[in-house]
């Protein structure tokens, strides 16, 4: 009965192709013509591959099916859309493949950033200088030269003749730079927005050793996590955030209760 119930479908479908092919010459198929065979077929080979479970039957219907849609001018992209042109899939800049019939998000070569949401070209790091022509170093990034966004890659904006990447609540900045109105400027509004080297003061990345005048005479400043923090150099002994003196003593202040500096 199953095998009979089979072949009924092609004898249906023969007699509304045979209906629409005569439409075919007059005028294009309706909308809602397409939409309900899409979904009458749709059922048909689901309902009859999940009880025809024995591969020559099921072939048999595939068969039937692709002769059906012949018959009635159909393709199979009209059942079977492309994942990455039905909607918007992945972010501003990304790459979208199918895969497993799935859309896969990626950002192209050279590029950084989420690809569900935002790809842009990778930041060059410099320090003062190194940067290409038409490049500029600018908190510690080359700044491409623009006059107009078109100047600017795909995932940037022209912002004060800078070129500058884009930004949002769930695309971050590189670090030493923040997201501000969109795009990611120099600036800082924490400790970790900055490289370990550097902390975040007055709202920029700075060396804090240099900064103010944090440790004392003759001490050495070393940053550690974000932070200065100051030692007495070798052979030399103090406070180091007052002063470092050599070892010994230079007046007999600096020796215990029972004791005076002799010769220094």
């Amino acid at each position: 009965m199953l095998f009979r119930s089979t072949k009924a479908a092609p004898a249906a479908s023969a007699s509304r192709s045979a209906r629409t092919t005569r439409t075919v010459g007059q005028a294009s198929f309706a909308k809602e013509e397409f939409v309900s065979k899409a979904v009458a077929v749709t059922r048909s080979v689901h309902r009859i591959c999940h009880v025809l479970s024995i591969g020559a039957k099921v072939r048999r219907t595939r068969e039937l099916v692709i002769s059906w849609m012949i018959s009635s001018h159909l393709s199979f992209s009209f059942f079977f859309a492309d994942p990455c042109k039905s909607g918007a899939t992945c972010g501003r800049c990304a790459l979208c493949q199918v895969v497993d019939h799935s859309a896969l998000c990626q950002c192209p070569v050279n590029t950084v950033g989420n690809p569900l949401e935002l790809c842009s070209v990778a930041p060059q790091r410099c320090s003062g200088s190194g940067c290409a022509k038409g490049f500029r170093c600018e908190g510690g990034y080359c700044l491409k030269a623009c006059r107009a966004t078109t100047d600017c890659d795909c995932g940037q904006t022209c912002s004060n003749g800078k070129c500058l990447s884009q930004c949002s609540s769930r695309m971050q900045c590189p670090q030493g730079q923040i997201c501000d109105r969109d795009i990611c400027v120099s600036g800082c509004r924490a400790n970790s927005d900055c490289d370990f080297d550097q902390a975040c003061v007055q709202g920029q990345c700075q060396n804090p050793c240099l900064t103010r005048n944090i440790c004392g005479k003759n001490a050495l400043c070393q940053i550690t996590q974000h932070r200065a923090l100051c030692l007495c150099p070798d052979g030399m002994q103090g406070d180091p955030t007052a002063e470092c003196r050599k070892l010994g003593c230079q007046r007999s202040e600096d020796c215990n209760v029972e004791q005076e500096c002799l010769n220094g």
